[in-house]
């Protein structure tokens, strides 16, 4: 516990850069944590809620759920909040760990984060429950309004997709609902859309991809998943995701010699998304890496935000490959770990492995746009 609160005030003093300021314990607790619990379609969204009499300048918590049930989606600060320096953890399968600080307090009353979690394929409508556990809250002086917090809530999902109850902190009457056949397997034709997927630890991203048109396959029902994706495919990626928009001027690049990509190379560079590789040359058919891609990515989300500067002396040191990441590729990978949008070479899980020299996959850029896409 004690190395959870030096945590949060290393939160409070580098990244907020303010000077150091032991949190100090209140004779009560004065603040609680509640969660709001709703099924949506086949998933559920999760919404963490927070009271206090007194403003709030820090918050840390861990919303723990069941793994082999659900994946995350997403993961949200809400309302005043989002304003707050934070860092959302979402590394470890089963939990979200959420820490925010400000220089000033809040106003505390309402939801502090908002969790979307979907089904995994195959699992079946029941009761399952939801964990808050050391939850650690602050004002700006550095007292404590709550130590060591904790909440509880069960949910039973409806095979339907609607909610059928939501108790926090006991059971429903209901058990596990009926038979959980399920008809309507198979009958999705985005399942068959490619023959090279099924069970690839991307498979989702690939399909949900497909389906919002941001990437296509070879022809044949081949997507090539573990192919190293190319310049030409990026930008198109990247074309597709804002609508396949006309460029505006003519190309820059010489060496633009089919029509499936020439536009969405022409536009990428207009709006300074990628760049050639000098002497007039785009190079198509090369390679990106995953600090290019990254690189890439945070371009299209605007560049520099300042949170990925701030956190670099974490991120650092929580990398086993971290002094491998090339100067400038730093604000932009770490900007894509902190926004969960960065997935591990060969999992989604990112764990302590950055591989930014590694060959970006096709797999790997269908995980990261749809992620970015959902931000």
């Amino acid at each position: 516990m004690k190395g959870k609160k030096r945590w949060l005030c290393m939160i409070l003093c580098l990244v907020m850069c303010l000077p150091y300021v032991p949190l100090s314990a209140a004779s009560a607790e004065e603040a609680a944590l509640n969660m709001d619990v709703r099924q949506d379609g086949q998933g559920v969204i999760i919404t963490v809620n927070l009271e206090s009499a007194k403003s709030v300048a820090a918050v840390q918590f861990t919303l723990k759920y069941d793994e082999n049930l659900f994946e995350l989606e997403n993961a949200k600060l809400q309302n005043e909040y989002n304003s707050m320096m934070n860092a959302i953890n979402t590394q470890e399968a089963g939990e979200v760990i959420l820490a925010a600080a400000s220089a000033f307090g809040i106003n505390a009353e309402g939801a502090v984060m908002e969790v979307a979690l979907s089904l995994k394929d195959g699992q079946s409508a029941q009761n399952t429950s939801f964990l808050i556990e050391d939850a650690i809250v602050g004002d700006e002086s550095g007292n404590v309004l709550m130590e060591n917090g904790s909440a509880y809530a069960q949910v039973n999902l409806s095979p339907s997709g609607n909610e059928e109850e939501n108790r926090p902190g006991e059971l429903p009457d209901s058990g596990v609902s009926g038979d959980d056949n399920n008809e309507e397997e198979s009958t999705d034709p985005l399942a068959e859309a490619f023959r090279d997927v099924e069970g690839h630890w991307a498979y989702d991203f690939i399909i949900d991809a497909y389906e919002k048109g941001l990437m296509e396959g070879y022809g044949d029902h081949v997507f090539g998943p573990d192919d190293s994706i190319t310049r030409a495919q990026m930008a198109v990626a990247l074309w597709n995701s804002a609508g396949n928009p006309k460029p505006s001027g003519s190309s820059p690049f010489t060496d633009l010699e089919k029509d499936w990509y020439r536009d969405a190379v022409v536009w990428a560079s207009e709006q300074g998304l990628v760049k050639g590789t000098g002497n007039g040359l785009y190079n198509p058919d090369g390679t990106l890496t995953r600090e290019h891609l990254a690189q890439i990515l945070f371009n299209q989300a605007g560049g520099a935000q300042g949170v990925e500067v701030m956190l670099t002396a974490i991120y650092d040191g929580q990398y086993k490959d971290s002094d491998q990441v090339s100067a400038w590729a730093k604000p932009a990978l770490y900007w894509s770990v902190y926004q969960g949008i960065l997935c591990g070479t060969d999992s989604l899980t990112l764990n302590d492995i950055l591989s930014p020299k590694s060959p970006a996959s096709r797999a790997q850029i269908a995980v990261m746009l749809v992620r970015s896409d959902a931000e």
